[in-house]
């Protein structure tokens, strides 16, 4: 390979700045072509606030909690009826006799997906475990619905 004899004079004029620049241009257009415009490769979707958008995107909207203004006295027959309530959609748990509506709260739950192991159910000894703090009954207060009598 022989170099052009005019490639001597075209060196002397080019500053070492310029040549940098554009070097420092192609290679940024080339990333943004290859991130953005490449065929079969969606462009990196936004997160919505400071969580990860697969994450933000798989969750369905939150139902709002409000507590109810009266709170029905269960009887023990009808532990049956808290044991209905046993989905993400729909989660009743009984804790010292105590029944709580749960269900806007599963998606909060510190511990992830293992709440949804108890709904339905007397949940009392596993409530009552190492795992959860004192102030947890502070929470669990504000989805009181009713009590189961005895």
């Amino acid at each position: 390979f022989a170099r052009p004899k005019d490639m001597d004079s075209f060196l002397e004029q080019v500053d070492i700045s310029t040549v940098i620049i554009y070097g420092a241009i192609s290679i940024l257009v080339v990333y943004l072509v290859s991130t953005y415009l490449m065929p079969g490769k969606p462009a990196p979707a936004k997160p919505a606030g400071n969580k990860p958008a697969a994450k933000a995107a798989a969750k369905p909207p939150k139902k709002k909690f409000t507590p109810p203004t009266e709170f029905k006295k269960f009887t023990v027959s009808e532990r049956e009826q808290v044991a209905k309530h046993s989905s993400r959609d729909d989660a009743w748990i009984i804790v010292d006799d105590k029944v709580y509506d749960v269900t806007s709260y599963v998606e909060e739950h510190m511990g992830g997906d293992a709440i949804l192991n108890y709904v339905g159910t007397d949940t009392t000894r596993a409530f009552r475990g190492d795992q959860h703090p004192d102030k947890v009954q502070q929470i669990l207060d504000q989805f009181y619905i009713g009590d189961i009598q005895k």
